[in-house]
Formats: C-alpha cells, sequence, structure tokens
C-alpha cells in the first residue's frame, strides 16, 4: 500500500499515464494483456492507486493459487515476498512480474497441457522479453 501511495519512476512516468491514453501502438501490443488490461481496470475504477492495488491484489492471489497447486511449503509464499528482486520488481518493472507470476501459474497446470499452453502465451503477451 505504501509504494502504490507514492508512485515513483516507471510506474508514474510510464504506466499512470499509459491507463488513460487510447493509442493503440505496436509497443502497446506487443503487451497486449497488461496494458489493456491496466485500461480496464482504469475504466472500471478512475483511480490509478486502486488499479495498481487490485492488480497486487489479483497477482498475489494467482501466485498463492499457483503455490498451492505446486505443493509448495507456505513458507514460500511469504519468502517470495521478502525477496529482494521481487520488491524491486512490484516498483520498477511492474510487465515483468505480472508476466513471471503467470508463467509460474502456467508452470502449475503440468497435467493440463492446454491450460498450460493458453496461460504461457497470456504471460507471454503481458511482457514480451
Amino acid at each position: 500500500m505504501i509504494i502504490r501511495l507514492n508512485v515513483q519512476g516507471d510506474i508514474r512516468e510510464s504506466y499512470v499515464p499509459a491507463m488513460t491514453h487510447s493509442s493503440v501502438a505496436l509497443y502497446i501490443l506487443r503487451e497486449a494483456v497488461f496494458w489493456f488490461g491496466i485500461r480496464f481496470l482504469y475504466a472500471l475504477m478512475q483511480s490509478p492507486f486502486l488499479v495498481l492495488v487490485s492488480l497486487d491484489v489479483i497477482i498475489a492471489i494467482i501466485l498463492y493459487y499457483s503455490f498451492r497447486r505446486l505443493q509448495l511449503p507456505s513458507y514460500a509464499y511469504l519468502s517470495i515476498f521478502s525477496f529482494f528482486p521481487t520488491i524491486l520488481a512490484m516498483q520498477n518493472i511492474l510487465r515483468q512480474w505480472v508476466a513471471i507470476v503467470i508463467v509460474i501459474f502456467a508452470i502449475s497446470y503440468i497435467s493440463s497441457h492446454r491450460k498450460k499452453l493458453v496461460t504461457f502465451f497470456v504471460g507471454i503477451f503481458s511482457h514480451n522479453s
């Protein structure tokens, strides 16, 4: 919550303005899941703070569900949020953090090839690199 109340760097310069723009540049289309996702959330909530917090909550729930499906120990979930690169990712490289969590979600569907493949591509279109 504290991070989202005082947005700085890339979040303030790139992500927040992108929520209100309606342009459809190639840059936006390459990572359409993320960019159109935050635009959709902004259209519903009309607040960059609420969009960022709700995105954090959604990502936390997806990560928790993925860890449960992978049968990781309960401390793994808490340890990922105390890991320094994760904290930096939530502050600076939000698209990559979202894509990583979606790919972890795809990996948790090891037994279901179709769901894993679809989720994997959603992760790619969240952050193409």
